[in-house]
């Protein structure tokens, strides 16, 4: 996390996620994936984010020898190609709340455990002259934490609204005037005036 300014600097933007620890086959898993992309651009290559991404993979493979780490490159002539390989295929239905905050260079290049700390934290959960929120104007990234409920269940409804708002704290701890990007935000924010 404290790397993507450094990676916004060379023209990288992704799609990282990080998934809370679940069982499988026995074992308590933990997910850290995404991709980065390089902007179409005569600065950019498959190279350059080879150059940006492996010493951040060598620090982690150094510093957590038993994680299982992987990283690939392609490259793609257009969005379109990009797409078709690359699109959500998950199946849609499931009832799901999201609470996000973009954030800036500041928020993410800071204090490294507190960032750390606010993240586990929601994970686990306890304008100028358009519309958009001025937050986008320093926003580096967005982070998004999700919490789902059992269809037709309005006390887990209620439950999971509850804990969404939590969730949202922590990463709103993180950078206090932030704001969110509306498509991918909690219905129910408090501050939603100020907040979209």
């Amino acid at each position: 996390m404290s790397q993507f300014p450094q990676l916004s600097s060379n023209n990288l933007s992704g799609y990282p996620s990080i998934t809370p620890t679940f069982p499988f086959q026995g074992v308590n898993v933990s997910l850290l994936n995404g991709f980065f992309l390089a902007h179409s651009s005569p600065f950019n290559s498959p190279e350059l984010i080879v150059s940006s991404i492996e010493p951040i993979l060598a620090h982690i493979k150094s510093t957590w020898p038993s994680l299982s780490v992987s990283n690939s490159t392609a490259s793609y002539p257009t969005w379109l190609s990009f797409f078709n390989v690359n699109h959500d295929s998950s199946t849609p239905g499931s009832n799901l709340l999201l609470s996000s905050r973009l954030l800036g260079a500041s928020a993410l290049a800071g204090n490294n455990t507190g960032n750390l700390t606010s993240l586990e934290n929601a994970l686990k959960g306890l304008g100028g002259s358009d519309a958009v929120s001025l937050a986008w104007r320093t926003a580096l990234s967005l982070f998004i934490s999700t919490v789902v409920w059992v269809p037709q269940n309005a006390e887990e409804k209620s439950a999971a609204q509850a804990q969404a708002i939590v969730q949202t704290q922590f990463l709103r701890d993180l950078e206090l005037d932030s704001g969110t990007y509306i498509n991918e935000a909690n219905v129910y924010e408090p501050d939603w005036q100020n907040t979209f």
